[in-house]
């Protein structure tokens, strides 16, 4: 949970994907993403030169907006063109992305670079790369990513996915259920929801948040 405003400059999608057409395993997705592996990175910021002949299998969930699932795959393939790599792209459901995910982790084989969200970085870490490396290009040409990605992605002092966009939820509440509960504002922390929630539940309004690593809108309902 974050206070204020914090645009980050310079972090545009096209920006982005200008400096990830680079990067062997960087591509253009939503959210972060990992790649698959143990290997250290490093943190000189080298831009490394696509293997001619590789290939690249992502998986990413199904966009609410079709059409760029479909643009998405033009990009990568043109990409893929220009630097004789395969790019293999594959969507799935957003209630299939993290069993997927978790199946390829416990097989040790898969995709190579899978989208990720929240604190999946967190929970796979000993399966995602370091890719300080990749991350430093992007920073040295785009500066900083917003804090909240950072916190996600980077696991004990390592960079262990690539951060792309931060996508809030807004919170749904009833403002006279808080204020029968003698809550003023609404929450800006999360021991601040904790207290408050202590108070509403006795009024016989508790608050329900799901957990278990769920995602989507059901975090914040």
């Amino acid at each position: 949970m974050t206070k204020g405003k914090r645009a980050m400059p310079g972090w545009s999608r096209r920006d982005f994907l200008k400096t990830a057409g680079v990067a062997a395993a960087t591509l253009a997705f939503p959210e972060v993403i990992i790649s698959c592996g143990t290997q250290s990175g490093s943190t000189s910021a080298a831009i490394p030169k696509p293997r001619k002949g590789a290939s690249i299998r992502l998986l990413q969930w199904t966009s609410f907006v079709k059409p760029a699932d479909a643009e998405f795959k033009r990009q990568a393939a043109e990409w893929g063109a220009a630097n004789g790599v395969t790019v293999a792209i594959e969507t799935v459901t957003g209630d299939q992305l993290q069993p997927k995910t978790a199946a390829a982790v416990e097989a040790g084989a898969g995709p190579d670079i899978i989208q990720m969200q929240y604190g999946w970085p967190q929970l796979y870490t000993d399966a995602c790369l370091d890719v300080t490396n990749d991350v430093n290009i992007l920073i040295n040409k785009l500066g900083k990513p917003d804090p909240v990605n950072e916190a996600f992605c980077k696991v004990k002092g390592t960079w262990r996915a690539i951060p792309y966009t931060v996508v809030p939820n807004a919170w749904t509440y009833r403002t006279d259920y808080f204020q029968q509960a003698g809550v003023s504002n609404f929450p800006t922390t999360w021991d601040e929801l904790t207290a408050a929630a202590a108070k509403l539940k006795t009024t016989g309004k508790p608050i329900s948040q799901t957990d278990g690593h769920a995602y989507g809108d059901s975090l914040t309902m």
